[in-house]
């Protein structure tokens, strides 16, 4: 393999029920970040069914060109059509790098993809960068979080990484960007599906998705009252935040915890104790004035 016949970065978008994901748009801001670093172009790769009409908003987020494979098979995720588009897609455009967002399709899709092109794949990465040779620099939590791993793929391309949501920030939207969207020729071989969907059911829940948060206020065991709560609402409105409260049992201490910077609970599932962020809750909580002093 020559390396250096593979020009581009690739962003694979996922979407669902034609609307494409968060993740994917925080991945071509990330993407147009290490496209100019390199001097070369950014492409969308997307597929599904009638999705053409949603490229454009691609180009808005930063992508230089879509490529689109509009079909019924892919109207849901399946392994095999999926895996079977996106290895046509890299043998004829021959990225460099492919990024894809580690959500449930993501984990699905990236490994199949990356044996069928025989390359490496970085699983859950937090951090991207180009290093030396132009190669990409990929970063990882390893051994259950306490060390960061970075990993590089010299020899054989394309660099295959897959991203947590919430990890890379997207652009901002600009409908004044202008790039080609192109269909990919390919024609999936219906003998080779394994797997055929005959329903979906969808369970109506009404969730709060915290990955959309800014700020995330929570009352863990050491509230010691219900008295309380009326206090955490009142904040939570001032503060215009969506409002999280658990019985974290395992917290012995404390009586707020306030996350401003939700990437490190998305990175490494901690919980970060911040008293400095809101000190007005001090005059409030006497506990807090404890903590505070020790």
């Amino acid at each position: 393999m020559n390396v250096k016949d593979y020009k581009g970065i690739f962003v694979f978008i996922e979407q669902r029920n034609s609307i494409i994901q968060k993740v994917s748009i925080e991945l071509l801001g990330k993407g147009r970040e290490l496209a100019d670093e390199l001097g070369v172009e950014l492409t969308a790769l997307f597929l599904g069914e009638n999705i053409e009409d949603s490229s454009i908003d691609l180009i808005h987020y930063g992508a230089d060109r879509v490529v689109f494979l509009d079909d019924e098979q892919l109207s849901i995720y399946t392994t095999e059509p999926y895996t079977q588009a996106m290895t046509a897609a890299i043998h004829d455009y021959k990225p460099e790098i492919v990024l894809i967002g580690a959500t449930a399709v993501g984990r699905d899709l990236a490994p199949r993809v990356s044996a069928r092109v025989e390359t490496g794949l970085t699983a859950d990465c937090t951090k991207l960068e180009i290093g030396e040779n132009s190669n990409l620099w990929m970063t990882r939590p390893a051994f259950g979080g306490n060390i960061m791993a970075t990993i590089i793929c010299t020899e054989h391309r394309p660099q295959m990484s897959t991203v947590r949501p919430g990890v890379m920030k997207s652009l901002v939207k600009d409908t004044s960007r202008s790039g080609d969207i192109i269909r990919l020729d390919v024609q999936l071989e219906k003998n080779h599906l394994n797997v055929e969907v005959l329903e979906v059911i969808k369970e109506e829940k009404e969730k709060i998705n915290i990955e959309d948060a800014d700020v995330l206020v929570s009352g863990g065991r050491g509230v010691g009252s219900r008295v309380i709560i009326p206090s955490l609402k009142f904040w939570q409105m001032n503060l215009r935040v969506r409002f999280l409260l658990r019985a974290l049992l395992s917290i012995q201490v404390g009586l707020i915890m306030t996350v401003r910077l939700v990437k490190l609970v998305r990175q490494f599932g901690l919980i970060c104790i911040l008293r400095s962020v809101f000190p007005e809750l001090s005059s409030m909580l006497p506990a807090w004035k404890n903590l505070s002093s020790s």
